[in-house]
């Protein structure tokens, strides 16, 4: 008889009789983990395992904690969490820009679509729609006073203030009055090679998002210009972030900015680029 015409226990059988001694279940391809099965049998996990080996007499566990006593264990873990998180010092709390993020969220869409979009029945309508501009700044007031604390109180890291910049740009002309904070700490960074750069970029490009024509905010940028000059390296990354804002003003940056471009004109024409 072929093998091929046979089983596996037929196979199993057979080779047990060839051996000269009874076939046995676990014959076969899995004959290897009988061993290893036994010793785990005779061990047992836990002494509350309800398994077999728990039952053997003389066999000894290891002595471990019961279901209650870890559900107890891991209540008291999270009500400690709980209670360190309430007594939380202020200073360790998320950022303002992370905290109202969805306010802001919900105020930038409405600025991109002034016009509430077509929406199911079950959609619930933004809180946001129908207010005027002065019940906009009334509701936005306590965010922009958390926003401007972050920013004047120095704790910021400066990606932490790239974004505190872009919630602030993004809630446009209400965020009006936190143009003297921005302001105030447009230089926080100027003598860090690495972030100088893309921190004054943040800092402008709110500003021409928040007031364009405003003539405090163009002539904040054109006195950050004209300190970029006279030039210093080959490429002036701040000029471009400087010029892109101003060019957000259009016409209202004619008559303050018009001197400091001329300059800039003029020290183009002479091969000299502006400060690095």
């Amino acid at each position: 008889m072929r093998s091929a015409d046979v089983g596996p226990h037929e196979l199993d059988d057979s080779r047990a009789r060839w051996r000269g001694r009874p076939a046995s279940p676990v014959d076969g391809p899995h004959a290897f983990a009988q061993p290893r099965a036994a010793e785990c049998l005779r061990r047992g996990r836990n002494a509350g395992d309800p398994s077999p080996a728990s039952r053997l007499p003389g066999v000894a566990t290891r002595p471990t904690a019961s279901r209650a006593t870890t559900r107890a264990l891991l209540a008291a873990v999270v009500t400690s969490g709980i209670l360190a998180s309430s007594q939380a010092d202020p200073e360790t709390t998320e950022p303002a820009f992370v905290r109202h993020r969805w306010v802001i969220h919900d105020l930038a869409t409405l600025r991109r679509s002034p016009s509430p979009p077509a929406r199911s029945r079950s959609t619930p309508p933004s809180p946001l729609e129908g207010l005027t501009a002065a019940q906009l700044e009334e509701r936005f007031a306590p965010v922009l006073r958390d926003l401007e604390s972050d920013l004047r109180g120095g704790r910021l890291s400066p990606h932490q203030a790239y974004a505190t910049f872009d919630a602030l740009g993004a809630m446009g002309e209400v965020a009006r009055p936190s143009v003297p904070t921005i302001v105030s700490v447009l230089d926080a960074w100027d003598q860090d090679a690495f972030f100088r750069v893309p921190y004054l970029c943040s800092a402008v490009r709110a500003l021409a998002q928040i007031a364009p024509t405003a003539p405090d905010a163009i002539q904040v940028l054109s006195d950050a210009l004209d300190r970029e000059l006279p030039s210093r390296g080959s490429v002036c990354h701040r000029c471009g972030c400087l010029l892109e804002a101003l060019e957000r003003s259009g016409p209202a940056a004619r008559e303050v900015a018009g001197p400091v471009l001329e300059r800039i004109l003029r020290t183009a024409a002479r091969g000299s680029p502006c400060n690095a």
